[in-house]
């Protein structure tokens, strides 16, 4: 917890330090620092969260909380536009994207702090559970990473061994597939919807009509996490075969149809998908990577290397001819990913 919290404030710290850049290459150097330490959290939470959870419940409760990204894309951009109408206001004369940056910062500098003072170090620790249920708590997580480590040697796995589990490079290589997609389609949302709704939209309108793929984002993910848990262990590749297929069907939806409503529906159903793969994958990676015997570089090394999909996803929006191209590009590449899950899924069962 306490490697959370200072990633988390040390992250608000690095979006405070945006507001001061002047130039080009300050830009860069304090944006490198922000996504150094952005590059943590995630990795961390994961495996925070699996010693909480077992192997039935993990992926539900991480799939609950990457809900938060979905509804801070929802309201963020209403957020951020209020900002800017009022910091005039309260510090005329000042830029107003430097007073968001400063907000933004302050929120997880505030954040990084209630994780400090509040969230429980452990199962015993928290005080929200009565004696009973962190004993049946701590036999479930227990038993879990029992039943995956049980073939690994209690001493850590060499880092050298855990780079060449075979798995772990077609999970990586899974999730950076499913990634450039995501990040081709996480920020354009309102962009996409202006295009889509041409001159009659508003600025309302676009930021109202932006929430619907969002709001199905959330809904996405809690369903078919919730389905994955409550079908058990056996059930989470099926369901992230099925979220694939909502991001494939979703983007084609959008390539195919003129129809606004229809590209938008379109939308909906690829944010559903895109985040509907987190508990079912996640849960098969943890496991994995419990089972490694190095199960914190096992996780920082999968996330991170789809993370690459970051700076390619973006840019890969802007190089076709049309938006169409586009969606039906990253279609094709979402359904890749299924060969190296489907492979990666083969080499741990043989394993």
């Amino acid at each position: 917890v306490a490697w959370l919290a200072f990633l988390a404030t040390a992250w608000g710290l690095a979006t405070c330090g945006m507001a001061l850049v002047g130039s080009v290459p300050a830009f860069w150097a304090v944006r490198c620092v922000l996504g150094l330490f952005e590059a943590g959290f995630y990795p961390g939470t994961i495996v925070y969260l699996r010693s909480f959870f077992g192997e039935e419940d993990f992926g539900f409760a991480y799939a609950l909380t990457l809900s938060s990204t979905c509804v801070a894309l929802a309201f963020g951009g209403p957020i951020i536009a209020g900002i800017e109408a009022v910091s005039p206001l309260l510090w005329p004369g000042y830029d107003s994207w430097r007073a968001c940056f400063w907000v933004q910062g302050a929120m997880a500098v505030l954040c990084g702090v209630l994780l400090f003072v509040l969230q429980p170090r452990s199962i015993e620790s928290s005080r929200f559970l009565s004696e009973s249920e962190k004993t049946v708590a701590n036999r479930l997580a227990t038993d879990s990473d029992a039943s995956s480590s049980s073939s690994s040697s209690s001493s850590p796995a060499p880092l050298s061994r855990t780079l060449r589990d075979p798995a772990l490079w077609l999970f990586s290589v899974g999730w950076l597939l499913f990634q450039l997609p995501y990040w081709g389609f996480i920020y354009f949302v309102p962009k996409l919807i202006e295009e889509f709704e041409g001159d009659s939209a508003s600025a309302l309108g676009v930021l109202l009509l932006s929430s619907v793929p969002y709001t199905a984002s959330v809904v996405g993910n809690v369903c078919i996490a919730a389905s994955a848990s409550r079908l058990g262990v056996n059930s989470r590749f099926p369901h992230l075969l099925f979220a694939v297929f909502l991001v494939i069907l979703g983007f084609l939806m959008s390539a195919l149809f003129k129809s606004a409503t229809v590209k938008i529906f379109g939308l909906a159903v690829t944010g559903a998908g895109l985040w509907g793969n987190y508990g079912p994958l996640w849960s098969m990676v943890t496991q994995e990577a419990t089972a490694s015997g190095d199960k914190g570089t096992f996780i920082a090394f999968c996330n991170g290397f789809g993370t690459f999909a970051g700076m390619i996803g973006p840019y890969l929006v802007t190089v076709f001819d049309t938006r169409e191209c586009a969606f039906a590009f990253f279609a094709a590449v979402a359904a890749s990913s299924v060969g190296a899950f489907v492979k990666a899924v083969d080499v741990s069962k043989s394993g």
